[in-house]
């Protein structure tokens, strides 16, 4: 099935390569010599357009773990280097704009100071350590991050009426001063 019949080595140590078999199927296997097969490492099937790992479905590049963990489908040792990165939000609910509605419970500023001197991050996201912990997951992350950003909105909404305000009073107060100077 895999299409490695046949595979010979002219080394004298163990080879790793790289093949495609005749239905497009791709594999990462290991060829030792005296060996009368080699081992497939990863075996990546052609579905008409598409490879599909059949590794439990799963995806790991690098060596660093050779299992994944949970139910996630894709490791990559050392990053990924790409232009444009879209994730996927199930539904609305999910998405910070409950922030702008009439019933949300903005903290007062004062608030907010209490818990950053406390626990030394914001309400609602993660420390450094539950981060270093469970790593962060990025639809979640961006969602509270706009929703910081939508309260930071509304705390310069407030203060720019207070400002408004003050600059009435004191307008107030510098005519009635000028008047009682005449």
């Amino acid at each position: 099935m895999t299409g490695l019949a046949g595979v010979t080595s002219t080394t004298s140590t163990a080879s790793r390569f790289l093949t495609v078999n005749a239905q497009g199927d791709v594999i990462l296997a290991t060829y030792s010599p005296g060996a009368r097969t080699a081992i497939t490492d990863s075996f990546w099937q052609a579905k008409g357009s598409l490879l599909q790992n059949n590794n439990e479905g799963g995806v790991v590049i690098g060596n660093d773990i050779t299992k994944l963990s949970g139910n996630y489908n894709l490791y990559v040792s050392k990053g990924i280097l790409t232009e444009k990165v879209k994730v996927a939000v199930k539904n609305s609910s999910e998405w910070s704009d409950y922030v702008f509605a009439s019933d949300y419970k903005l903290r007062s500023l004062s608030e907010v100071e209490r818990f950053v001197k406390t626990n030394k991050h914001l309400p609602g996201v993660p420390s450094a350590e539950e981060v270093v912990k469970e790593g962060v997951d990025m639809a979640k992350m961006d969602a509270k991050l706009l929703e910081k950003v939508e309260e930071l909105t509304l705390y310069v909404i407030q203060q720019q009426k207070q400002i408004q305000q003050l600059q009435l009073e004191n307008k107030r107060i510098k005519r009635q001063m000028a008047n009682r100077h005449r």
